[in-house]
């Protein structure tokens, strides 16, 4: 089943705090982003940096242990204060 929105990007509000921004595009444009994946593919030196740079954002911003700490304070921000402990 193909994926109705593909993103390979940084994440929205994260781009201001990179030095680098790397984006490919999205699943609305499928020729540039099949046509930006052919530019990083002609480039195999750029491939290891490229794929190590998106594990380091993933582990910083997607991680199961950040997704858990942001649903916890999210969590503890509906909370009533009395519930808060």
């Amino acid at each position: 089943m193909p994926v109705p929105r593909t993103i390979i990007s940084v994440p929205n509000g994260l781009a201001g705090r990179r030095k680098q921004r790397r984006h490919l595009g999205s699943g609305r444009d499928p020729a540039a982003l099949a046509a930006a994946v052919a530019t990083l593919a002609g480039q195999p030196e750029k491939l290891a940096a490229t794929g190590m740079a998106a594990r380091t954002s993933y582990e910083k911003y997607f991680s199961t242990d950040m997704i858990r700490e942001q649903l916890r304070a999210a969590l503890t921000a509906l909370s009533p204060p009395s519930a808060r402990g």
